[in-house]
């Protein structure tokens, strides 16, 4: 590989690319009408097992943070850089209104636009901006806290305290001890509380966490192993979740969180596998095309909605059966990440040439600023 692979690291731009494509995909369930019909049949265990391997994009980034930012101070340097984060934002959330307003023919006042900015509901995705800018501005000083634990025993234990807290009680306080729940768990959802559950909110931390302890500490197996656990893990939870839903719509439990121990496990295995390959020999092409991808991944995923709006409704016209919209996955997801793609690299054009602009206009004003005398 070239001298670039020495400063940037190609594996993480697989990950990223990999997460962004698992959040467009698990949104064509959403679209698709996946929840609106019974779990049942090869067709939906097809679908949800591959729910349970797309549901790790978001935790998939949350780790990439930790992984990435682990030595950043609280300095002007790092806090400056959410400019950017909320500059995308802005321009990705006036994307959608736009097609709101031209497209599905809403109307909206300056004022409601606004507000919706401040909601984080003008771009229907930004629910993970408004996460991921508490987690942006706590990062160096939960780097404090990592980094200034004196050993490995120590880092254990903190993740272990956060998996406990926020983790573990999403996979032990779903069951109820009956056998006739067991034979139909979807017949009750009022299940026996085991672990405290005040906690689960802080997932995002503990993803962080975890980022940072692989950045230090590698998973010891083999890259072969963990590709086999991780499909192996993926498959169980899809089966397991399937079960849970069996017969009726699918059921939104905690077992399938973000947060929940099954998935946080199956995000370690899929994670540490990427980062244990050997790029040496990564080609070029790919190795550019994945830190395209990567770059232009924060701004795809905000804007997918409006091609979501597209070719999604589009889809159920043409095709009204909802198991048989399954079968266009392979169609619709590649065209909504291409286009996505597309767009963001546009807005991120919009971006760099708005920098290039403020940099130039300060340059000019250094130039044109007298030089102070010993007077002055």
């Amino acid at each position: 590989m070239s001298n670039q692979s020495l400063t940037r690291s190609p594996a993480m731009d697989v990950v990223r690319s990999f997460a962004l494509l698992f959040v467009i995909s698990v949104h064509f369930l959403l679209n698709s009408g996946y929840y609106d019909v019974p779990v049942k049949g090869p067709v939906m265990f097809l679908m949800t097992v591959l729910r349970s391997v797309f549901i790790i994009c978001v935790p998939l980034f949350m780790v990439l943070s930790g992984y990435l930012t682990n030595q950043k101070k609280p300095n002007k340097a790092y806090f400056s850089k959410i400019i950017y984060v909320l500059a995308i934002y802005v321009m990705a959330s006036l994307c959608c209104v736009g097609y709101k307003m031209w497209v599905q023919h809403q109307e909206f006042t300056v004022a409601q636009v606004v507000r919706a900015l401040l909601d984080y509901k003008a771009a229907p995705y930004a629910w993970y901006v408004e996460m991921y800018i508490g987690l942006f501005l706590l990062c160096p000083f939960l780097n404090l806290i990592y980094n200034n634990l004196k050993d490995k025993k120590e880092k254990q234990l903190l993740l272990a305290i956060l998996l406990f807290l926020t983790a573990l009680p999403k996979v032990v306080n779903v069951f109820i001890p009956s056998w006739e729940w067991l034979q139909n768990p979807s017949s009750s959802k009022e299940y026996w509380n085991i672990l405290p559950d005040y906690w689960l909110i802080l997932y995002p931390i503990t993803y962080y966490f975890i980022g940072c302890y692989l950045k230090e500490y590698k998973l010891k197996w083999r890259p072969r192993t963990l590709a086999l656990l991780s499909l192996l893990l993926m498959v169980v939870n899809g089966a397991y979740v399937y079960y849970r839903s069996y017969n009726v719509k699918y059921i939104w439990g905690a077992w399938q969180d973000y947060g929940s121990l099954l998935v946080v496990a199956q995000t370690v295995l899929f994670f540490a596998f990427f980062d244990q390959l050997n790029y040496e020999k990564f080609p070029s092409f790919l190795a550019k095309c994945t830190k395209r991808i990567s770059t232009l991944s924060f701004g795809a995923y905000l804007v997918s909605w409006v091609f979501d709006q597209y070719f999604y409704g589009g889809l159920k016209q043409a095709q009204p059966d909802i198991l048989a919209r399954m079968k266009y996955f392979p169609l619709i997801v590649p065209l909504v990440l291409i286009f996505s793609l597309l767009a963001s690299f546009i807005l991120n054009t919009i971006y760099d040439g708005l920098v290039w602009l403020v940099q130039k206009g300060k340059a000019r004003r250094a130039v044109c600023r007298p030089i102070p005398t010993k007077e002055q």
